[in-house]
C-alpha cells in the first residue's frame, strides 16, 4: 500500500507538470475538471491522469447502496489519495458511471444536469438575483464572466500571499510581485470562467483561446499550480451547484411559466390590433374612460367623509400602442400601473409611449427600408403592399420589445 501511495502522489506531480506544460494541455485538463467539480484539484488531477473522459465518479459503495448499480468484471478503479481519515494516508478508489450498470428494476442513473439553451437567460436571471450581479446584456455568459471576477477579487489577497511562499524553484521566482499578481489574477478569472462556460454546454471558444491561459507555463510545479487549482475549484464549486439545483428542481417549471405568458402576451397583443383597426376613436375614449382607475380623495361633510370625484385631464388620445403599454401594466408591472393610477398620471404616461412607439416604428421603417427598399408600388402594387407590411411587422415586433414591454 506504501508503493502504491507514493506512486499516487509521483503521479500527481507528473500530471502537474504536464498540464501546465501548454495553454493546451491546461484547458484538456478544464475540461474534465469542470464536469467533476465536487471533487478537489489534486482529486481532478489523478482522474485526469487515470480516465480523462469521466463523466460521473463515485466509490464502488455508493453506486451499489444508494444508485443500485454494479461494478462491470474487470473495471479498474480510480485512485485517490485520501487525507480525511485522521493522521494516516490511505488511497480510496472511485469508479465512473461507464464501468457500472443498473440492478433490474432498481438501478438509477446520477442525476447530471443539462442546460437547454432556451434556458440560459432564465439561468443568467437566476444567478444575478442570487449572486448580487449587475444587470447585463451579455446574456448567461456575461453573467458567468462577472461572477468569476467577482469571486476571484474575494479570493486573490490571501490565494497570493499563500503561493508567494512557494514560488522558490519555479519559473514564478523569475517574476516580480506585480507580475506574479497579473498572471494569478488573469489564470484564475479566465480559468474559473472557462470550468462555469464548458459545464453549461456553452462554446468556449467563442469567449476564450490558448492564448488567454499563456501564462500557465510559469506554474510549472506543483507547489505552485496547486494554488491556482484549488482558487478554481473553490470558485467554480459552489456557483455549478447553485446551477445545477436551479436547473434540476426550477427551471422546467419556469420555462413553462414563461411560455404561458409570451402566449397570453401574444394573443392581448393581437386583440388589441383587432380592437384598434375596428373601433373608432370614439368607442376607443369610451372604453378608456370606463377603464381608468381614478385616484380617490375626500372632504370632511360634518361627520362623514364625501369623496371628491375627479377625471384626469388628458388632451389627444391614446393609440394602439399605448393601448398596449396599459395592457402590459396592468398584467405584468402592477406596482406601477397602480401608482401611475393614483397619482393620476397614467392616460398622459400611455399617450407618451404611444407618441415614442410611433416616432420609432416609423423610424426603424425608413432604416430597413434602406437595407431592403420596396417593388415599386406603380409597377406591383400587391408586391409593394406586402414587403411594407412585412417591413411594419418587423418594426413592431421590435419596438414592442424596446418600449411597450419594457
Amino acid at each position: 500500500m506504501a508503493n502504491k501511495l507514493y506512486a499516487m502522489e509521483q503521479l500527481t506531480e507528473e500530471v502537474a507538470k504536464d498540464v501546465a506544460a501548454s495553454p493546451q494541455e491546461w484547458m484538456r485538463f478544464l475540461n474534465t475538471a469542470s464536469r467533476l467539480y465536487k471533487y478537489t484539484f489534486p482529486e481532478q488531477l489523478l482522474i485526469y491522469a487515470q480516465r480523462p473522459e469521466a463523466t460521473a465518479v463515485a466509490s464502488m459503495e455508493i453506486w451499489n447502496q444508494k444508485m443500485y448499480r454494479w461494478i462491470k468484471k474487470g473495471s479498474k478503479g480510480i485512485a485517490l489519495i485520501d487525507n480525511t481519515s485522521g493522521s494516516k494516508t490511505k488511497l480510496r478508489y472511485v469508479f465512473d458511471v461507464q464501468d457500472t450498470y443498473k440492478v433490474r428494476n432498481l438501478g438509477k442513473d446520477p442525476q447530471l444536469w443539462n442546460l437547454p439553451v432556451k434556458g440560459e437567460q432564465l439561468v443568467a436571471d437566476y444567478l444575478q438575483e442570487q449572486l448580487s450581479l449587475e444587470d447585463t446584456e451579455g446574456g448567461l455568459a456575461e453573467s458567468l464572466h462577472q461572477a468569476a471576477k467577482e469571486s476571484m477579487q474575494e479570493w486573490l489577497p490571501d490565494a497570493l500571499e499563500e503561493l508567494r511562499l512557494d514560488v522558490t524553484g519555479t519559473f514564478l521566482e523569475e517574476l516580480d510581485e506585480q507580475n506574479q499578481e497579473v498572471e494569478f489574477r488573469e489564470l484564475m478569472t479566465n480559468s474559473v470562467w472557462y470550468v462555469l462556460l464548458n459545464r453549461c454546454g456553452l462554446d468556449v471558444q467563442e469567449y476564450l483561446d490558448a492564448e488567454d491561459f499563456r501564462h500557465i507555463t510559469d506554474f510549472n510545479q506543483l507547489k505552485v499550480l496547486g494554488h491556482l487549482g484549488s482558487a478554481v475549484n473553490e470558485i467554480s464549486r459552489p456557483v455549478l451547484m447553485q446551477i445545477g439545483r436551479y436547473v434540476l428542481n426550477d427551471l422546467e417549471n419556469d420555462l413553462k411559466t414563461v411560455a404561458k405568458e409570451k402566449e397570453v402576451a401574444y394573443n392581448e397583443f393581437n386583440t388589441l390590433i383587432r380592437e384598434s383597426n375596428t373601433d373608432n376613436t370614439e368607442d376607443r375614449e369610451e372604453k378608456r374612460r370606463k377603464q381608468t382607475m381614478r385616484e380617490i380623495s375626500y372632504s370632511q361633510n360634518g361627520e362623514y367623509q364625501i369623496p371628491d370625484i375627479s377625471l384626469e385631464e388628458t388632451r389627444g388620445t391614446i393609440g394602439k400602442y399605448g393601448m398596449m403599454r396599459k395592457e402590459y401594466l396592468r398584467n405584468h408591472k402592477v406596482a406601477r400601473f397602480n401608482i401611475l393610477t393614483l397619482q393620476n398620471r397614467l392616460d398622459s404616461h400611455l399617450m407618451e409611449i404611444d407618441s415614442q412607439a410611433r416616432q420609432r416604428v416609423d423610424n426603424l421603417m425608413n432604416e430597413l427600408l434602406e437595407k431592403d427598399p420596396a417593388p415599386d408600388k406603380m409597377a406591383d402594387t400587391m408586391a409593394w403592399t406586402r414587403h411594407m407590411n412585412q417591413i411594419k411587422a418587423q418594426a413592431e415586433e421590435l419596438v414592442i420589445q424596446e418600449i411597450i414591454y419594457s
